[in-house]
C-alpha cells in the first residue's frame, strides 16, 4: 500500500514538472513564454520624408522562422532595401536570419489570445551601401509587430538596425529605420494565434494591402 502511494505521488510530481516545462509551454501555445516558436513572412514598405524632389522609401520582406536545429534556408531569408527614387542607398540580404523572441504585444488593439504579436529577428548577411556594388559583411537586429485583423486603421510596425561585421549587435551602425508600414503585410504566426488568421491571404507584399 505504501509503495503504491509513493508511486502515485511520483507520477504526480513528474506530470507537474512536465506541465511547467518550457517545451510544454511552447507546444501548448502559452502566449506568455518568450521561447515560443513562431514564423514571420510577408513584406512591406515604409515611406520616409526626403524633402522636395526626393522619394525616400524602404522595402522589406522574407520568410523567417525560429531555428532550433540546422538552418533551414527556406525559412531564413530577409531583405531590406532603402532607396531614394530608383537610387539604392542601402541593400541588405540575409540567408541565416532567424526569430530569437516571439511574444504577444500588449499595446495592440486586438484582444488576446489572438491579438498583436511581436517577433524579434537577428541574422548576418551582406550589405551594399550606395551604388558602388561592393558587398560587406553585416548583421541585423529587427523587430516586427503584427497588429492582426482587428487593428482597424493600425498598420504593422517594423524596425531594423544594420551594422558592419558578423557579430550580432556589434559593429558600426550603417543604417537604422523604424515605423509603421505604408503598404504590405508582415505576418507573425505564433503558436497561440488562432481565429484572426486571414483565410487565403497572400504572404507577399502588395501595394493595396494596408496592414
Amino acid at each position: 500500500m505504501l509503495s503504491a502511494l509513493v508511486g502515485r505521488r511520483l507520477l504526480l510530481v513528474i506530470a507537474a514538472q512536465a506541465m511547467a516545462s518550457p517545451t510544454h509551454a511552447s507546444d501548448g501555445g502559452d502566449p506568455q513564454t518568450t521561447l515560443a516558436p513562431c514564423r514571420v513572412d510577408g513584406g512591406g514598405c515604409l515611406n520616409v520624408s526626403g524633402g522636395v524632389g526626393h522619394h525616400v522609401h524602404a522595402t522589406c520582406g522574407g520568410v523567417v522562422a525560429d531555428q532550433r536545429g540546422s538552418v533551414d534556408l527556406t525559412q531564413s531569408t530577409w531583405e531590406h532595401v532603402y532607396r531614394d527614387g530608383h537610387t539604392i542607398l542601402v541593400s541588405f540580404h540575409s540567408l541565416d536570419a532567424h526569430v530569437v523572441q516571439c511574444l504577444p504585444e500588449p499595446r495592440g488593439s486586438c484582444p488576446p489570445p489572438d491579438g498583436a504579436r511581436r517577433a524579434d529577428i537577428e541574422g548576418t548577411g551582406k550589405v551594399v551601401l550606395g551604388n558602388d556594388g561592393i558587398e560587406v559583411d553585416a548583421n541585423i537586429q529587427a523587430s516586427i509587430v503584427d497588429v492582426g485583423t482587428c487593428g482597424g486603421s493600425e498598420h504593422d510596425f517594423y524596425s531594423i538596425t544594420i551594422r558592419r561585421g558578423l557579430a550580432i549587435g556589434q559593429g558600426e551602425v550603417v543604417h537604422e529605420l523604424s515605423g509603421t508600414l505604408d503598404c504590405g503585410n508582415l505576418k507573425v504566426d505564433a503558436p497561440w494565434r488562432g481565429s484572426d488568421r486571414e483565410a487565403g491571404a497572400s504572404p507577399h507584399m502588395t501595394e493595396s494591402e494596408g496592414r
